[in-house]
């Protein structure tokens, strides 16, 4: 098996997964085209072996250990399968321990109680235009209340909405997958006041988000664009500046799981395909205090709750 068999049965491999989302489609196919290019320059014709793929592995060094993970997991992935295809013969030169594992940091961008508090304040900052405030607070809000990616605000339509439920429709979740998610009234009222007088006349068809032009018409918002409003308005109003669109649904995990809300039912809420996932990420946005008040619970059943003291301090 060579490079040169290898690239010829790859398109087969990608269209397999045309159905998946852009973000794994990209990733699949950036990891592919970086080995290819390798090892196409370094060992042309020859037999693929693992010495080989070490070799591409020696060359993601300085990237996050995480990143050469993803990257060899998706070389290995395009192999077996087309050695399972029965497109390629031989063995599978990228080894499990090629692979590593991922290795997981708790989130630390998680916003507080009392940035919440400041965040709902209906202050205009002076460093923001009244139409762009309007909407970066109807985004930032919905993101926070329902725990939205960003692909998926910006894909939100107005029909999505059902004010009465309260709760949004998602259409094109992460793999194509639709779900339903919290549309609490405090993202109702901000996006409520955003619709009514910023994207009255918008035509139908358009997202929910749109920027208004100066001559009236309406255009889509730059994912740029969003990322920007959001970061501005949570900087202007709590001083934060490591609040992206993806911590305001890591805060919503991590409140979600904090205050009791099943593990099943987060899954569903953020669209995880695998409960695994979920597990892995509730675990790092919120540790895990259940134990610890079962555990105070049984101490108040065994003894009861403490007589008040007034306690003075040692002198």
């Amino acid at each position: 098996m060579t490079i040169e068999q290898f690239t010829a049965a790859l398109p087969a491999y990608l269209g397999f997964f045309q159905d998946k989302s852009p973000c794994t489609q990209a990733l699949k196919h950036y990891a592919l085209e970086l080995f290819v290019d390798f090892v196409s320059k370094e060992y042309p014709e020859q037999e693929l072996t693992p010495e080989v793929a070490l070799a591409f592995r020696q060359t993601l060094y300085g990237l996050e250990p995480n990143t050469v993970t993803q990257y060899m997991k998706q070389v290995r992935a395009a192999f077996s399968f087309l050695l399972d295809a029965g497109l390629l013969t031989g063995e599978n030169p990228v080894h499990s321990k090629f692979v590593g594992q991922e290795r997981y940091k708790p989130y630390t961008s998680l916003l507080t109680e009392a940035d919440i508090q400041r965040l709902l304040r209906d202050e205009c900052p002076e460093m923001m235009r009244g139409p762009v405030y309007l909407r970066a607070r109807a985004m930032t809000l919905l993101c926070l209340t329902s725990g939205l990616r960003l692909a998926e605000l910006m894909a939100l339509e107005p029909a999505d909405l059902d004010w009465e439920g309260g709760r949004a429709l998602v259409r094109s979740g992460k793999g194509d997958k639709s779900r339903l998610v919290p549309f609490h009234v405090i993202a109702q009222e901000a996006v409520g006041r955003y619709a009514s007088l910023i994207r009255r006349g918008c035509p139908e068809g358009m997202p929910l988000f749109v920027q208004k032009k100066k001559d009236g018409s309406f255009k889509r918002l730059a994912t740029r664009t969003v990322q920007m409003n959001i970061a501005s308005l949570v900087e202007a109003m709590t001083g934060r500046t490591d609040i992206s669109p993806h911590a305001l649904r890591h805060s919503a995990a991590s409140w979600w799981v904090s205050y009791g809300v099943p593990m099943r039912e987060v899954q569903a809420l953020l669209g995880h395909t695998s409960i695994y996932t979920t597990e892995r990420y509730a675990a790092l946005v919120a540790p895990d205090t259940a134990p610890i008040r079962s555990a105070n619970a049984v101490m108040t059943l065994a003894f009861g709750q403490p007589a008040s003291v007034e306690y003075t301090s040692a002198v």
